[in-house]
């Protein structure tokens, strides 16, 4: 019979900026879980009844949702667009973060979906897709023309 001595609890390395031993920390680039999608059926409405907006490297299809207090949003990268899903998820976190800076400005509770077809967002400047975003999110109405000339970024 062999004795094997006790290992110490794994932890999330600090240089990550995560905190020893909680799963539940927020990470930069997550939105809060009141602005997800939950089930392939809240998905399959806006893909039915919502507007679109196409830019050159991702699409925005929205639609109103007077049920709920805040927006929902989910950001579609297929892997077609990449084969890594290192790199799928990397487009998905820059997509979130800037639509968590956007978030002062959503006024009304939308149902966002942002579908990415280029794989060029990886090398878009951050200036560059958040001047795309913002125009997308105006020609939908998701927010106000007169809100985005009053960001402070």
């Amino acid at each position: 019979m062999s004795y094997t001595l006790p290992q110490e609890p794994r932890t999330a390395p600090a240089r990550l900026g995560w905190t020893a031993g909680r799963c539940d920390a927020k990470l930069k680039g997550m939105i809060s879980r009141a602005h997800r999608f939950h089930g392939y059926n809240s998905l399959r409405q806006v893909y039915r009844h919502g507007g679109i907006t196409r830019g050159a490297i991702f699409a925005v299809k929205s639609m109103p949702n007077p049920r709920r207090q805040t927006y929902r949003v989910a950001v579609v990268v297929s892997r077609k667009i990449h084969k890594s899903a290192v790199s799928r998820n990397r487009m998905r976190r820059r997509l979130y973060e800037l639509v968590r800076e956007l978030e002062p400005q959503i006024t009304q509770p939308f149902d966002i979906v942002i579908t990415v077809f280029q794989n060029s967002l990886l090398e878009a400047s951050p200036h560059q897709l958040k001047s795309q975003l913002k125009k997308q999110f105006k020609d939908a109405g998701i927010i106000n023309s007169k809100n985005i000339s009053s960001s402070g970024k």
